[in-house]
């Protein structure tokens, strides 16, 4: 069940994060869990980060015309 992204964990908890388009319509999630990433300086900030790359995918959380973003729990085997 999605939920809005202000109730989703920020204790390393990896979940399904999912940002919305322009016209408010729901994007294909991403598996990202709020930590640090790797290398020096703004990678060493706590943010939304990828499963794959841990590259920063905090634009995901924005607002997009009004549109929430929000998270679900990645699914169990």
């Amino acid at each position: 069940m999605w939920q809005p992204i202000e109730t989703a964990p920020r204790d390393g908890t990896w979940i399904l994060l999912r940002g919305r388009n322009g016209a408010g319509l729901p994007m294909i999630p991403v598996v990202a869990a709020w930590r640090v990433g790797e290398g020096t300086g703004d990678a060493l900030r706590r943010t939304w980060r990828d499963s794959a790359s841990l590259k920063d995918v905090s634009t995901l959380t924005k607002e997009d015309g009004g549109a929430q973003p929000d998270w679900a729990q990645l699914p169990s085997e």
